[in-house]
């Protein structure tokens, strides 16, 4: 391109030229080439002559301010955001930057561009407008060397581009009639409630929304920006005013009527024992008494009825909320049940309690019979008597509730009614039930020692299947393990008549069992007495009243200890808890709550290991809770040797610390025992490899009459001191003797504890000191 040199030499065959080139030209191509070109001799080794040529590239025609063609400014309606206006979503002429010239090999153009969005007022019409600045660059810019900057707002520029949005269709919110929320929580609250209103617009999704819910009172209570109203409000009336722009400044407003209706019945009270004497007027007007009657009004029964969440109400004594009153005459005297009706005003939900009134004669009336009383005992196959149970006259709504002594009392009972006498006790499912009822049971079912009451039958017939079978022992199971918290569909207590006459003590379905005694004409005083039979409940361990003083009889041997071994396996956190005994002899079954630290340790299974146990032995779905309840029985089992695993409880530890001893058998929910053969009952503990302090066991049993064996473990050899002392401090009885390290046994007789009530018992040891309680009963 630039030419070549000029030479002139009588050899020319021998012309040797070589070209070197150095260049310094930038990026847009400027710059100066210096070329060398050297002549060699013939063995291409030395220059003999040389010459330079400097090539110099300039630009005649540099990049100028008037070649741009800024982008034009620009009025919208087709928009519905500032994001719609972006300069690619724009016609060419209002996009980018165009270059009218000097877009060539010597200049390097970019562009660039920064916005500034300015709102307007509402009812303008105009949503937003954009001050857009451009910004052209020259990288290869002759003038500076380098770059050069210009921009739209450069003196002498058009100025920032401005674009406008403009949107005058206002937005309509879509009609939504009046919302009713019904809620039957207890606490009156409507729980979430969700509300979503839409809108009808050319930028649909472009709008802004906001509301605000105004109570009864007037008062603010919420408030939000969303189209999509979540709140919990209580019961009540409510306005939700309802907003949407469009950011254009065209609005449109809607009120709608929130209703929060509780439909929680209203609590119904009635006032018990009312009684009212006829009145004797003249009905006619001749000054002669004619009429006896008595006026009774729905609020005179009203014991404080109410709406939890102040709904008002309205008292009447039949469905019909227009029955107040009710009239009784001479045909009505002596004990009256009555209904009384709450209704809702509200909601319309209704509820009702039921009493009655003794209505009393003024002696004007000549009744031709007498009062006469119904009454009875309620007491266990044992005779001992049953609290707690709810005596009612049939449906009528006439109700007794025994007490420690077991009676039931209706007086003043007119003659000739006919009832149905009814008692029912629904509570407290595991009193008197454990596993040891679940052995004896099994006994039965295979024969082996068949139940030898009526009553046991029935108790035994957990069901209710009018039969004894394995599905009985199931449930019974469920029960003690917590799976149920009540036997599905059943009551806790069943009651037969006392003169009910069993064709087949093994049978006793044979003849119909009917939980009340019915009475068709009451002609006289009548005593009906009833056998209450504790369901699950076959060797008679119900406690069946407050002041019952029955003691359970356990064995005087030492209980069940059950000696745990940690075992960590390959993954520190999985880890298995081998449960052995060396005193496991003669064991038929046994029970328990085996508690622990639910934040740190989550059982991953049960296994049976010397025993069989399997899932229907324990239930793992409270552990959440901190514990788990067993229940087993099995065959009589023979001593086994203390490495021999009953069980093992395989755990997860939720970190890597180390949780020591982290098992312990309580009776939390199901009572820590275990049976040895003759159905007796010991106590059940877990001891882990290493004790290290003293402990007093237990004392068995607890309250005791004659005689009682206290269990406890000193960890080393040496003498014991005991004391025994009053709920006053005073010293009962003192003894001192020397033990063996580990488990021990001492009796202590009532010829030693010459009291009853609260005894305190404290054993010294050179270990330390320990204190116990127990109870001694006449």
């Amino acid at each position: 391109t630039f030419g070549g040199p000029d030479l002139t030499d009588n050899c020319p065959s021998t012309q040797n030229i070589v070209e070197d080139v150095t260049a310094d030209i930038n990026q847009c191509g400027i710059g100066t080439i210096f070329r060398k070109l050297n002549l060699l001799d013939t063995d291409n080794t030395t220059i003999l002559r040389q010459c330079v040529q400097t090539i110099t590239i300039t630009n005649d025609t540099p990049f100028l301010a008037t070649q741009i063609q800024w982008p034009l400014d620009l009025d919208t309606t087709g928009a519905c955001v500032i994001t719609d206006l972006n300069p690619e979503d724009l016609p060419a002429i209002y996009g980018f930057p165009t270059f009218l010239g000097g877009d060539d090999n010597c200049s390097l153009l970019a562009f660039d561009y920064e916005d500034k969005v300015f709102s307007t007022t509402g009812g303008s019409g105009e949503c937003a407008h954009i001050e857009r600045t451009w910004t052209v660059i020259n990288w290869c810019d002759q003038s500076t060397g380098s770059f050069k900057q210009f921009s739209n707002t450069d003196p002498g520029g058009p100025g920032p581009q401005i674009i406008g949005l403009t949107n005058s269709v206002a937005p309509v919110i879509d009609p939504q009639g009046p919302k009713i929320v019904e809620s039957g929580n207890i606490d009156c609250e409507s729980g979430t409630i969700e509300i979503t209103r839409t809108a009808t617009d050319d930028c649909p999704n472009a709008l802004d929304w906001s509301y605000t819910i105004i109570d009864a009172a007037g008062q603010l209570v919420g408030a939000g920006d969303s189209p999509t109203l979540v709140d919990t409000l209580a019961a009540g009336n409510y306005i939700v005013n309802w907003s949407v722009n469009d950011f254009c400044g065209n609005v449109d407003n809607d009120t709608q009527v929130l209703n929060v209706i509780s439909t929680k019945t209203p609590t119904p009270i009635c006032i018990n024992g009312l009684s009212g004497m006829l009145v004797g007027w003249d009905s006619t007007g001749d000054g002669m008494i004619d009429s006896n009657t008595f006026e009774l009004w729905a609020s005179d029964v009203d014991g404080g009825s109410y709406h939890t969440c102040d709904n008002d109400i309205v008292l009447s004594f039949t469905p019909d909320t227009t029955v107040t009153n009710i009239t009784f005459d001479c045909d009505s005297v002596g004990i009256r049940p009555i209904r009384l009706y709450v209704t809702d005003v509200v909601t319309g939900m209704q509820d009702y309690c039921s009493t009655f009134i003794n209505v009393q004669d003024n002696g004007n009336c000549n009744l031709l019979g007498t009062l006469v009383a119904v009454q009875g005992e309620v007491h266990t196959e044992e005779y001992e008597k049953v609290d707690k149970v709810e005596v009612e006259l049939g449906t009528t709504g006439i109700v007794d509730m025994t007490e420690e002594d077991g009676l039931y009392a209706f007086e003043d009972m007119p003659l000739g009614g006919g009832y149905a006498v009814q008692p029912t006790k629904d509570i407290d499912y595991l009193n008197g039930v454990s596993t040891l009822d679940i052995i004896i049971i099994q006994r039965h079912i295979l024969n082996q020692e068949p139940l030898e009451s009526a009553y046991k039958m029935i108790a035994a017939d957990v069901n209710n299947s009018q039969d004894v079978s394995a599905i009985d022992l199931i449930e019974l199971r469920k029960l003690i393990l917590g799976v149920y918290d009540e036997l599905p569909d059943n009551d806790s207590w069943r009651f037969v008549d006392e003169e009910h006459d069993f064709v087949d003590v093994l049978n006793p379905w044979l003849t119909e069992i009917s939980e009340d005694y019915v009475i068709t004409n009451l002609s006289s005083d009548m005593t009906i007495d009833f056998v209450g039979v504790k369901v699950g409940d076959v060797n008679g361990s119900v406690i069946a009243n407050a002041e019952s003083n029955k003691i359970e009889q356990r064995a005087s041997r030492l209980g069940l200890i059950l000696d745990v071994k940690e075992v960590v396996s390959s993954n520190i956190n999985i880890r298995t808890a081998q449960i052995s005994s060396a005193n496991y002899s003669d064991v038929t079954g046994l029970q328990g709550t085996i508690e622990f630290d639910a934040e740190q340790i989550e059982i991953l299974d049960i296994v049976g290991q010397n025993i069989v146990l399997d899932v229907t032995n324990y239930n793992l779905t409270k552990q959440s809770e901190g514990w788990i309840a067993i229940s087993y029985d099995g065959l009589p089992q023979v001593a086994k040797g203390g490495d021999d695993v009953l069980f093992e409880i395989i755990y997860k530890v939720k970190s890597n610390d180390d949780y020591a001893k982290p098992f312990r058998m309580t009776s939390r929910v199901v009572k820590s025992e275990a049976y040895i053969e003759g159905d007796q009952i010991i106590e059940v503990r877990m001891a882990y490899e290493v004790e290290e302090s003293i402990q007093i066991v237990s004392v068995s049993p607890n309250p005791w009459i004659d005689r009682a064996v206290i269990e406890f473990y000193i960890p080393q050899a040496g003498t014991g001191d005991w004391e025994f002392y009053d709920i006053n401090g005073k010293v009962l009885y003192k003894m001192s003797n020397t033990y063996e390290a580990g488990f021990n046994t001492i009796e202590i007789g009532r010829e030693d504890i010459q009291t009853s009530g609260i005894v305190y018992v404290r054993l010294i040891t050179d270990q330390g000191l320990l204190k116990y309680k127990m109870i001694v009963i006449d």
